[in-house]
């Protein structure tokens, strides 16, 4: 009804639309055969047929115009409310110009159908076609660029006692003459700047396409439950080595990176009876009050409490429940647990008889609502003589 859309109101007309453009993209030279498909419906009450058509087209712009790159055409006979498949290949033109083409399906190209609406007849993929002069001597060129953390400055990684987390941001530019798929990002630890066999991997990002000429930004999830030293990360691109590139000694970025614990973790590890995470070092303690202590999230608080045979004793728990649950148990020299106290308020408290030997006091937190590393106790030990 262009270009006097009032002359149609009250009309019912055909409404042709193309829509689910899909092109896989891809790098090719002139006269190479190329595939693509779409979908085309009549939305309107009346049918519509030959001569018009629906086309496939390669446009440098994303918008049609008649000088676009006729791949191949269908006719456009659809009933009223019908819906058509197009799927077919066509060949590159012989003197095609070098660049990349945006993949549109279009419908009634030369205005043929007076519709309901004129608007609606474009398509578009998303993918992109390349079109180069030489697939053997235009080759890909990957280069890593840059690796920051979130901010863009320098890296710096914590150590909770359990694992690294960190969200770094990256950029990968092909400075060569053709584009490329289908490869691996990998991000490694290494404590001599130099990639061997003991690195350790603590990222993959696999990369889809990335064309001539384009910089890729990736974020990079670092999430690593070694527990690394500082040293330096090898941003690594094509890890495997699978793409014929035109310079294969540029892939490789090699950033120092300082590993050092978590503040709150410094501060875990500093109470007076630290290193006691394990029964072996565990002090020994005598009947009293101990008052901020402080217990990790990633590991466990060990004491050795000997009473005398017969003697009655008890140990006491006080803390803050929503900085995180203790849970109190006691083991003998075997390892065997004896008792435990596992409840769920700001208290927990264990009763037991000397036996002369002895016995191993472990405290262990589940992490609370505030998400703290660790939570503070007091620990109050009693022993009453027979």
């Amino acid at each position: 009804c262009l270009p006097d859309p009032a002359r149609c109101a009250g009309v019912e007309l055909p409404n042709l639309r193309a829509r689910r453009v899909e092109a896989a993209p891809g790098v090719y030279l002139a006269g190479e055969p190329i595939s693509a498909s779409f979908l085309f419906e009549n939305s309107g009450p009346l049918p519509v047929a030959a001569p018009a058509t629906c086309d496939i087209v390669l446009s440098l712009d994303e918008v049609y115009s008649p000088d676009d790159v006729v791949l191949w055409s269908l006719d456009a006979d659809l009933p009223a409310f019908g819906v058509g498949l197009g799927e077919g290949e066509g060949r590159l033109p012989e003197d095609i110009a070098t660049g990349r083409y945006h993949v549109l399906g279009v419908c009634d190209p030369r205005g043929l159908v007076a519709e309901a609406n004129e608007v609606d007849n474009l398509g578009r993929s998303e993918g992109v076609v390349e079109v180069v002069d030489d697939l053997l001597l235009t080759l890909p060129d990957l280069v890593p660029l840059r690796l920051t953390n979130a901010d863009g400055g320098p890296i710096q990684l914590f150590f909770d006692g359990a694992r690294i987390h960190a969200t770094l941001q990256a950029s990968l530019l092909n400075q060569g003459g053709r584009g490329v798929r289908g490869f691996e990002l990998r991000l490694l630890w290494s404590a001599d700047a130099a990639w061997s066999a003991d690195d350790v991997t603590i990222s993959e990002t696999y990369v889809e396409y990335i064309y001539s000429g384009d910089t890729l930004d990736v974020s990079v999830e670092v999430d690593s439950h070694e527990a690394l030293e500082s040293g330096y990360l090898l941003w690594i691109a094509d890890f495997w080595d699978e793409v014929a590139e035109s310079n294969e000694d540029n892939n490789t970025l090699i950033v120092p990176v300082e590993v050092t614990l978590d503040p709150a973790l410094e501060r875990c590890l500093a109470d007076r009876f630290e290193p006691n995470e394990t029964a072996e070092s565990a002090p020994r303690l005598e009947p009293g009050r101990y008052e901020e202590l402080l217990v990790c999230i990633a590991e466990r608080d060990f004491y050795q409490l000997c009473p005398p045979a017969g003697a009655a004793a008890r140990v006491q728990l006080s803390f803050s429940d929503a900085l995180g649950d203790i849970d109190v148990y006691l083991t003998n020299h075997l390892g065997e647990r004896l008792g435990a106290s596992t409840g769920v308020s700001d208290e927990e408290e264990l009763r037991f008889m000397g036996t002369g030997e002895c016995f191993a006091l472990e405290i262990f937190v589940f992490q609370g609502v505030a998400q703290d590393l660790f939570n503070t106790y007091t620990l109050d030990y009693r022993v009453a003589l027979p």
